[in-house]
């Protein structure tokens, strides 16, 4: 049986299929304050509050 990463959506934990990928992802971010430049699509991992945000092109979102 293959066993695939965990994510948790909407608080359940759910396996990522094998053909679920990021693809075109730079550079993540990993601070405790929100970046004071970002383009639609850069995403930032909040350390203060653990987690992964994307630039909507006018906010951050989780």
């Amino acid at each position: 049986m293959n066993r695939y990463p965990l994510v948790i959506v909407n608080g359940y934990p759910q396996e990522i299929s094998a053909t679920d990928r990021l693809h075109n992802v730079g550079h993540v971010l990993r601070q405790a304050h929100q970046p004071a430049y970002a383009v639609s699509g850069d995403l930032w991992f909040d350390e203060a509050n653990n987690l992964l945000k994307i630039y909507d092109g006018s906010g951050w979102s989780t």
